[in-house]
Parts: C-alpha cells; structure tokens; sequence
C-alpha cells in the first residue's frame, strides 16, 4: 500500500470517530468549552475597556452637539445672514 491511501483510511477513520456522538460530545466538553472559556477571560478586559471608550467617546460627541447647537441658535445664524446681505 501507498502512503496517500494508508492516510486517507486513517483519516477516514478519524472522522468517523470523531462523528460518534459520544466522542463528539467528549470532545466538546473536555476540549473545546475550556478552550472558549480560557480565550473569553483572557479578552474580556479588552473588550470592557473598548466598550467604556466608546461610551466615553459618544458621550463627548453628543455633548460637543449639544454646544455647537446651543452657541449657534436660529437668532444669530439669521442675523449672521442678514449681515452679509
């Protein structure tokens, strides 16, 4: 037998395995929920401090709006327009 027939029965095999509702259960279960569990705590500081900056970065913006809008009410752009006329 030749190398590329003797790894694709054996890869063959594997899945077969692995399809197996118990070991796709296993594996689950002991491999791949640690494995999320473990990336989650890992990102979850990056992804509070992104949440807290773009909350800041909003409540900057509607706060520079609230100015821009306050300064600039319909009075003085009229009387702004009415002057250059």
């Amino acid at each position: 037998m030749e190398i590329k027939t003797l790894v694709s029965e054996l890869v063959t095999k594997i899945i077969a395995e692995i399809l197996l509702p118990e070991n796709s259960d296993r594996i689950r279960l002991e491999v791949i929920d640690p494995f999320i569990q473990y990336i989650i705590k890992q990102v979850y500081p990056y992804l509070i401090m992104t949440c807290i900056i773009f909350i800041l970065m909003f409540i900057c913006i509607v706060s520079v709006l609230v100015i821009l809008v306050g300064k600039f009410d319909s009075r003085t752009v009229t009387s702004q327009v009415s002057k250059n006329l």
